[in-house]
């Protein structure tokens, strides 16, 4: 027999439920969305406990709303713990009133964490946690933690790098339909000739000649330059 839980327990997901004004679909016919009262709701999730547990409602039950506010993770908390207990044992449990009922406390209750609302709605990795990636031919300069790609880099790779180190050889071979990124470092043999890297084609870039930069790049590949 599955652990019981108390009628606070019930009465803290319904007031809950009653406070947000948390909406079920209607499970008539006619579609559409409706809200239960905290009795309505107290009575239901009292029903189906007492169906898991094998326990009795007491035909004499008033419901009691429970002293609020009460803190969300406390009440998304609840949430699972009456999960736990009637969504595991009960058939007829998924696309019930009572499911969409918690489901809707639960989201209800997450949406009111601390931090939530501060938090950006579309997340984008931070430039400091974003990688360099080296470009080049055969030419490769060993620089501890630098992943070389070809010059035909994937445009995703291309993007999302923190920045980017090209070789002077694979210059000219970078596909024409990259897009415009900053912090672009073209690197050339202290020999070589840097290529015309000012076109404007790639955004801020940088000439860098190896190995008087390898300090340099070595510390922008750790995360300590800019």
């Amino acid at each position: 027999m599955p652990e019981d839980l108390s009628i606070d327990h019930v009465e803290l997901l319904s007031t809950a439920a009653s406070r947000w004004q948390v909406a079920v679909p209607d499970p008539s016919p006619v579609p559409g969305l409706f809200r239960l009262s905290a009795d309505q709701a107290a009575a239901l999730l009292l029903a189906l406990k007492a169906m898991v547990t094998g326990s009795a409602v007491d035909a004499g039950y008033v419901f009691n709303a429970v002293d609020w506010p009460q803190p969300p993770v406390q009440v998304l908390k609840a949430v699972h713990a009456y999960e736990h207990l009637c969504g595991n044992h009960l058939h007829a449990w998924t696309g019930s009133v009572a499911q969409h009922l918690l489901a809707a406390v639960a989201r209800a209750a997450m949406e009111r964490l601390p931090g939530y609302s501060d938090a950006s709605w579309v997340w984008h990795r931070s430039a400091a946690a974003a990688p360099v990636i080296g470009v080049a031919g055969p030419w490769q300069p060993q620089i501890p933690g630098l992943e070389w790609f070809g010059p035909d880099v994937d445009p995703q790779s291309w993007l999302a790098a923190r920045a980017v180190v090209v070789t002077a050889e694979s210059w000219e071979l970078l596909p024409p339909t990259l897009a415009d990124r900053d912090d672009v470092y073209v690197l050339a043999g202290a020999s070589d000739d840097f290529p015309d890297v000012w076109d404007g084609s790639v955004g801020a870039t940088y000439r860098l000649t190896w190995p008087l930069c390898e300090a340099f790049l070595t510390e922008l590949v750790a995360g300590g330059g800019s």
